[in-house]
């Protein structure tokens, strides 16, 4: 995965040499520019020591980058774009509309999922499209400012990272923030209007489209027999895109066993990434270290890392997963409390705010797991026609009570079955992937084995075993 930089400073600094140190490793070519100067390196010693007050460079890794130098400034970003001839293509037109608002415009109508700098007359901007499926972090200190795809890259330049909001255009000059601009959907609330059957006919078209634009080159996905993943390999299946189907879990998990199964159903392989004990023991430290001793996000991350590194072992360099779904359609049990407190206004208001934290959290949380692996995640029901009209279809449609039972995601079931989804899939309630995968499971037991127990962890303060664990875990970097 290709990593970006960019460096506002108050006073002239050696900024390419500090570039090239911060992102060059092995495989990386170095395309950086102040405007005035520019560099293409593949050693950081190559680097010129000439100082500047203003650069962005992008590392690059794969097919996932972009650079451009021309008259309307510079510009450096990662990701995709799935309406836009090429990538020079693309450059030349976000350079022509810094503008915030055209800006926003032109990401739309080139369907990108990009985090991108650009180089303008005496200031550096920073972008991160509107959902988010992109990361940015940046980081401010006396009077430099930086900027990076790589919460590593920030910190290791010596800020204090942070999580750019989805939609900004952030504005910097003189080593200082100078304007923070924030898209926001025109649109929160739903459309009474709107039929069932209405819903199910569009939303299959829009899905059908979205992961079409997302099948090119060698396609992995990311599979636990559940709904989501088995409505993405279903489409692949009906349009005809071959792919290979990824699951990690401990043995005998409830995820390896449903997604061989509902793999036979599909007729489509399945790559089973077992974890043993010794396994999660030596990825620990790391992880811990990576999500701050977060149990929730370490647990989310490991099944994931190695699914992601199984699919990139077999050449899978871009792998779908169906992150977005719950948010959309109500997938969390959650949900069905909230519906029953306060109605389908409560239930409307928490699909917005689920949805509105996604880009906070878990993108945040996967596009690290992603960038240590290599892989670049694509994400069809995070596409921005799905999205937009997944907002507009009734909260009635996504929670649905029936027979004295509340049948959550109710409208994209009905979608599956547009799709020939196995049954079982579709019918399947969900699993957290941390129980799912065994993982949680698996952990306590490992942290039980090192003495940390209940009792313990609360008399240290800690809400629980693995909080302690993983606490421990970080501030000794082993276990």
């Amino acid at each position: 995965m290709s990593l970006i930089f960019g460096i506002c400073s108050r006073r002239e600094i050696p900024a390419f040499k500090l570039t090239a140190e911060l992102l060059l490793d092995e495989g990386r070519l170095l395309y950086a520019s102040s405007g005035n100067e520019s560099i293409l390196v593949g050693k950081k010693e190559n680097a010129p020591k000439s100082k500047v007050k203003n650069c962005i460079g992008v590392a690059a890794k794969g097919d996932d980058w972009f650079y451009f130098n021309g008259e309307e400034g510079v510009a450096v970003g990662v990701g995709e774009v799935y309406e836009s001839g090429n990538w020079e293509e693309f450059a030349k037109g976000v350079l022509e509309a810094a503008e915030e608002e055209v800006v926003r415009d032109f990401l739309r109508r080139t369907e990108a999922e990009v985090a991108m700098l650009l180089l303008k007359k005496n200031c550096v901007i920073a972008v991160r499209d509107e959902i988010g499926r992109r990361v940015l972090y940046c980081g401010s200190k006396g009077e430099v400012t930086v900027f990076s795809n790589s919460k590593r890259i920030v910190t290791k330049a010596g800020f204090e990272a942070k999580v750019s909001t989805a939609g900004s255009v952030i504005r910097a000059s003189d080593g200082k923030i100078r304007n923070v601009h924030v898209w926001r959907r025109t649109s929160e609330g739903y459309d009474k209007g709107i039929q069932l059957s209405d819903a199910v006919g569009e939303l299959s078209r829009i899905f059908k489209n979205a992961v079409l634009k997302r099948s090119r080159g060698k396609i992995g996905v990311l599979f636990s027999g559940g709904l989501d993943s088995t409505l993405i390999a279903s489409a692949l299946r009906e349009l005809g895109v071959r792919c290979k189907l990824y699951c990690s879990g401990v043995e005998g998990s409830k995820d390896v066993e449903n997604a061989i199964s509902t793999g036979e159903e599909l007729g489509l392989e399945v790559k089973v990434r077992s974890m043993s004990e010794e396994e999660l023991e030596a990825v620990l430290p790391a992880m811990a270290r990576i999500m701050e001793g977060n149990v929730l996000n370490v647990e989310l991350s490991i099944p994931l890392l190695f699914a992601l590194d199984a699919a990139r072992k077999d050449g899978c360099s871009r792998v779908m997963n169906g992150t977005g779904a719950d948010e959309l359609f109500g997938g969390y049990s959650r949900f069905v409390s909230i519906l029953r407190k306060g109605g389908y206004e409560a239930l409307q208001s928490a699909l917005t705010s689920s949805f509105t934290a996604l880009s906070e959290k878990d993108l945040v949380r996967e596009e690290e797991v992603a960038g240590i692996v290599g892989v670049l995640l694509r994400r069809p029901f995070l596409d921005m026609y799905l999205v937009e009209y997944a907002i507009r279809v009734p909260p009635q449609y996504k929670v649905v009570a029936k027979n004295g039972e509340y049948i959550r995601k109710y409208v994209l079931r009905r979608v599956a079955e547009c799709f020939h989804t196995p049954r079982s899939a579709v019918e399947r309630e969900k699993l957290a992937l941390q129980y799912g995968s065994g993982v949680d499971r698996a952990l306590r037991k490992i942290a039980l084995k090192k003495g940390f127990t209940k009792r313990k962890a609360r008399k240290e303060g800690f809400r629980g075993e693995l909080e302690h664990f993983l606490e421990a875990i970080k501030l000794k970097g082993r276990l």
